[in-house]
């Protein structure tokens, strides 16, 4: 780098004005000829095996100056502000890291925008003033509070206080030469949540029909009970509660109709306290015929395939014997 990079002081950022810090970064950066590492970082070949003796020098080169870029944005940025970036290894990610901290995304810009209208509407101009006095007084107050205003040809620009590329409104110029600013606010709105008493009380008193509570209102046989309205629609949970269950099927898919034609087995296991030859799992064998049940013991889960073949032989030579 160039000595003139010895004599310019990197500016600090505090957590406040970033965008003025950004700017003035970007203009650092481009002194040094390392935006560019900024916007698209340092890109790693695939095959590293393939290159060139050049292109690996400049590959080197590009690594230095990126791990020199990501120094200076560290020494930019104060000492609360550094364990944010500590964990960054390249200048694309600190700096992406800042940005969407302090700048926000798009959306989040346009939530600001809607936010910052707001300001404007203490901006009345009073019965005793004129309109010189109002026009001078309305761009003071903007200015005061760090609004960027761009006069050009007939209209005027307005821009945040915080994101200078963020405009606010665009203005143009009416007679007497001025620039009044017609910004509409939205009322706030809240949802306000109903009940209807005629579906309370009928869910009050377990799902009671209608009919039923208007002959309780009429012949006054509950004090607190309302006029009961006429209901259009019906109750789900009456509904359901009325359904009927549908019946089981006579026939099954499919039954056991012999000796080991069908077996079900079963897996427990491990016990927190194992047996006194320190079995932990056991294994279940049940005929779905005969519902004749077979309990081996196990150390090991994995012993299960071996007590398998070992109950298959054992049933075959019972019926080897019978």
């Amino acid at each position: 780098m160039s000595s003139l990079a010895k004599q310019i002081s990197v500016p600090i950022f505090s957590g406040q004005n970033y965008d003025y810090w950004a700017i003035k970064m970007k203009t650092y950066f481009q002194s040094q000829k390392l935006w560019e590492l900024v916007e698209e970082g340092v890109t790693l070949p695939e095959d590293s095996s393939t290159s060139s003796s050049a292109e690996k020098g400049k590959l080197e080169n590009k690594k230095a100056n990126d791990s020199e870029a990501l120094y200076y944005i560290q020494t930019a940025v104060a000492d609360h502000i550094f364990p944010r970036i500590s964990v960054a290894t390249s200048t694309k990610e600190a700096w992406s890291i800042l940005q969407k901290e302090y700048q926000g995304s798009a959306n989040v810009r346009i939530i600001k925008l809607q936010t910052l209208r707001r300001d404007f509407e203490n901006m009345k101009m009073k019965d005793s003033e004129t309109i010189d006095e109002y026009y001078i007084q309305n761009v003071g107050q903007m200015m005061e509070k760090g609004y960027t205003l761009h006069f050009g040809g007939d209209s005027c620009t307005i821009y945040d206080n915080k994101d200078k590329t963020l405009k606010i409104a665009e203005v143009r110029m009416k007679e007497h030469r001025c620039f009044p600013i017609h910004l509409q606010y939205m009322g706030r709105t809240a949802m306000k949540a109903q009940e209807d008493q005629s579906w309370l009380w009928h869910r009050r008193l377990g799902h009671f029909n209608f009919q039923g509570l208007k002959i309780l209102h009429q012949k006054k046989m509950m004090t607190d009970l309302p006029q009961i309205q006429a209901i259009e629609g019906a109750c789900e949970a009456c509904l359901q509660g009325k359904q009927h269950k549908k019946p089981f099927p006579s026939r099954t898919s499919w039954r056991a109709k012999a000796v080991l034609e069908l077996i079900h087995t079963d897996v427990c296991g491990p016990m927190r306290t194992p047996s006194y030859e320190q079995n932990r799992y056991f294994i279940l064998f049940i005929d779905a015929y005969s519902r004749m049940t077979w309990v081996y013991f196990m150390r090991e889960k994995s012993e299960v395939f071996k007590v398998f073949k070992k109950f298959k032989i054992w049933w075959r030579n019972k019926v080897v014997e019978a």
